[in-house]
């Protein structure tokens, strides 16, 4: 494991330097290095609580600006007592050189320093410093070609600054709340997000937006930021009489809701190293208005525009009433990754840069998504999101939809998200129930993961089900995963008895065991997208939601079972799969009489060749027969057939609870 020192030359509070360090740290693969970090001019906020709840552990110094020789002497001190294999400064000009000194003194190997800017502060320090930048840095890096092109004499690696596209995806939904909070209504919205700092040019921007005014009465100007000069906006803001169409939000942790409520991003900056506000409003499908000075890679969407600073701000305001609605905004997000703006490209740069070892992991660029039903689920849903929660890897998002329930559960996972405000947990309510099949199918429309698992409500997760079950799709042939489950109780006790599909190997699911068993339950399966986006929606809403994806599934590829139990499955009364607390018999009836319309209907489906309708039809010859054992009341009936049940692939598990249902007067709790 490497030893890792983040240096932040610069305050840690709300601004984009401080937004790529947190993407470092997040990025960071905490198997295979350890993090330090070193606040140069210390915190504002709750950025040290921030960092503290990352696990990242902080060394104090003094301030960098106001007591310098000081804190070169505990850096230096803290580099050799520690001994960091790997040293990255962040920072926005050649000053960067005192750090890259220490490190060169205390031996560190590795010295990488990150410039996020094109222009400095201190214009004759960065001159006289940038000779012996060059020369101490072994790994220069940048937010973008025309940053690293202004500090180096050397070749560079540019760092994109990366983005979780599906944060900033737009979402009709998120827009519609978003402007009602905002009381924007119809409003012509004109959104920009950035410090209030000479760089943001905040002054010119409200001036553009008196003249746009003239045009469009019914814009309004969203201004979303902290800092030194906003104050100085607000007055300006009333002398020109535009106050009351100006919405001053302050710093948010949910830009993605304001990019969202905006029907146009203005960033009339003086100076940018790359615009970072700029790449999520893309994401968001915006159309983007920048001046010359940002730099010309940061736009890679349509609908981006640079205008001159040279311009008047009538200019500016004419070419903004002018700009086209994206009737595609929906669908902006999938650039991101193309353009190299997606963290998880990020994610791989940096370790590069860190010389670390490749990570036994999935591809770096698969997204995660969890698509999770709900309908009046309030006595157990909170565990379920909790065990969501506290995965060992994290979902990239996770899409909520309530079928309308009337006992408070929406309202419980809008509390549980505003309490724990997980990255990308998106909730989704209806008015009137659809019922669960509807209900899973409008989750897995709304989810853009690569790979989808499916949530049931009133079940738990183990911590690394999302762990275990992704790593299997190594191997791009396998199209669908099932695993083990453990059975619990109302009450969350495990039940040693009736639990199937827990003591079975890992291998691989033929077609003909999936048309024999029929029971893999959708919240034990994860799948590749194009499962769903190929499923037949006929034979889903003549079945269910597993049974369609399971058999799109076989069609497509291969499907592999995992021994390993990746969750607890509750049994209950209100089970949507069959209620728990009924005679055995009947639940087995139950069960086969399920089976039998699954096979009738995927008889009648696209998703069987010939050979598998064959094998469908033995199948249902095969349930009838067991129909028939079961209500007979004859257990020995099972005995006699059992080189039947071999030949159809059922397992003794199959026969042995055909045969106790059979027995009158056993409960199927036992």
């Amino acid at each position: 494991m490497k030893k890792l020192l983040i240096i932040a030359t610069t305050p840690m509070q709300y601004d984009g330097l401080t937004g790529v360090l947190i993407q470092t740290i997040d990025r960071a693969d905490r198997s295979r290095v350890e993090l330090h970090l070193v606040p140069g001019m210390g915190f504002m906020g709750d950025y040290e609580e921030k960092m503290k709840n990352r696990g990242v552990l902080i060394h104090p110094v003094p301030d960098r600006a106001r007591k310098l020789p000081a804190y070169m002497k505990a850096l230096f001190l803290l580099l050799r007592r520690e001994k960091y294999d790997v040293l990255h400064v962040h920072g926005n000009s050649a000053t960067m050189a005192f750090e890259m000194a220490a490190g060169w003194a205390a031996g560190v190997p590795i010295r990488i320093s990150h410039v996020h800017n094109t222009c400095s502060a201190h214009p004759f320090l960065h001159t006289a410093l940038k000779p012996f930048l060059n020369a101490f840095v072994t790994a220069p890096a940048a937010c973008s070609e025309a940053a690293g092109s202004w500090l180096y004499r050397k070749n560079f690696t540019v760092v994109k600054n990366g983005i979780d596209p599906l944060r900033f995806a737009f979402d009709p939904a998120m827009r519609a709340l978003s402007r009602k909070e905002l009381e924007a209504g119809e409003a012509f919205v004109v959104g920009h997000i950035g410090r209030f700092s000479r760089q943001k040019n905040h002054a010119f921007l409200l001036e553009i937006f008196a003249e746009l005014l003239k045009l469009r009465p019914d814009a309004l100007l969203l201004l979303i930021g902290e800092g030194e000069l906003r104050e100085s906006a607000e007055e300006k803001a009333a002398k020109l009489g535009i106050g009351k169409r100006i919405r001053f939000v302050g710093t948010t942790e949910h830009p993605e809701k304001y990019y969202a409520a905006m029907d146009v991003f203005v960033l009339p900056s003086l100076y940018e190293g790359l615009g970072i506000a700029a790449v999520e409003a893309q994401a968001s499908g915006l159309p983007v208005i920048l001046s010359d000075t940002v730099p010309k890679e940061t736009a890679f969407a349509p609908g981006v525009s640079y205008l001159p600073l040279s311009e008047t701000p009538a200019f500016w305001a004419e070419k903004i009433a002018g700009i086209p609605e994206n009737s595609r905004r929906e669908e902006a997000w999938q650039l991101v990754a193309s353009a190299g703006y997606d963290i998880r490209d990020m994610g791989k740069t940096l370790a590069e840069l860190w010389k670390l070892p490749e990570p036994d992991s999935l591809p770096s660029r698969i997204r995660l998504s969890v698509a999770l039903a709900a309908f009046n689920g309030k006595d157990f849903i909170r565990e379920q999101l909790e065990s969501i929660l506290q995965q060992t890897i994290a979902p990239d998002e996770v899409i909520l939809c309530d079928d309308g329930s009337t006992d408070g559960t929406a309202e419980l996972i809008a509390a549980f998200i505003e309490e724990h405000r997980p990255s990308n947990w998106k909730l989704f309510r209806r008015s009137s129930p659809l019922g669960p099949g509807a209900n899973f199918r409008s989750a897995l429309e709304k989810t853009r993961g690569d790979l989808v698992f499916l949530a049931d409500q009133d079940d738990i997760w183990k911590p690394d089900k999302i762990e275990t079950m992704a790593a299997v799709f190594f191997d791009p042939d396998i199209k669908l995963a099932v695993s083990s489950i453990r059975y619990i109780d109302r009450a969350g006790n495990e039940k040693l008895l009736g639990t199937r599909l827990s003591a079975r190997k890992d291998h691989e699911v033929q077609i003909r065991e999936s048309l024999a068993v029929c029971s893999y339950l959708g919240m034990s399966m994860a799948l590749r997208r194009e499962v769903f986006e190929k499923a037949d929606m006929d034979l889903w809403e003549k079945t269910s939601h597993d049974w369609t994806l399971l058999l799109t599934a076989h069609a497509l590829g291969r499907v592999v079972f995992l021994g390993k139990p990746c969750q607890y499955y509750r049994r209950h009364e209100n089970n949507a799969s069959g209620p728990a607390g009924q005679d055995r018999k009947q639940r087995r009836l139950f069960l086969i009489e399920r089976q039998e319309v699954h096979i009738r209907a995927a008889l009648h489906s696209n998703c069987l060749g010939q050979e598998e309708k064959e094998a469908a039809r033995k199948a249902l010859r095969m349930l009838l027969v067991r129909k028939r054992i079961v209500e007979s009341g004859h257990p020995l009936r099972v005995l006699r057939m059992a080189s039947l049940y071999r030949k159809m692939g059922l397992t003794f598990r199959t026969a042995a609870g055909d045969f106790l249902a059979s027995v009158k007067g056993i409960s199927a709790e036992k």
